[in-house]
């Protein structure tokens, strides 16, 4: 009997259920890496969002609807003939589904508008 040793650990009540002082002290270690892991995500997870929703200046949390043909006629300085750059976004205003974006060319300095979509040719008449 002198080999054997024996151990008194407190234990205590865990979700309603009794459990020894060892599986206690296990489960509040993990419980509170798992806490902590959980803060670190949420904060990650509000960096991201943060920096995800700006692309230069323009906000990418907005749907657009895009003409591609129309996009890349207007994405040109008529000035310098030099292309536009997306990341150059000085402003935006909307029109329906569509959006007008201001474009500053890097090489003149001109400010160019940028159309997202034909403009429609019909006005908006009816027919009584």
């Amino acid at each position: 009997m002198s080999n054997f040793k024996q151990v008194h650990d407190t234990g205590g009540w865990y979700k309603g259920k009794f459990t020894t002082g060892k599986r206690l002290k296990a489960k509040k270690n993990v419980k509170n890496y798992l806490n902590k892991r959980w803060d670190v995500y949420k904060e990650e997870k509000r960096e991201r969002e943060a920096n995800a929703n700006l692309c230069g200046n323009i906000a990418t949390t907005k749907r657009r609807v895009v003409e591609l043909n129309q996009m890349a006629e207007d994405l040109w300085c008529r000035k310098c003939n030099q292309s536009l750059s997306l990341h150059d976004f000085v402003e935006e205003e909307q029109h329906g589904l569509a959006f007008n974006m201001i474009v500053k060319c890097k090489t003149c300095n001109t400010n160019w508008q940028v159309q997202t979509a034909k403009e429609s040719t019909k006005k908006g008449t009816s027919s009584m």
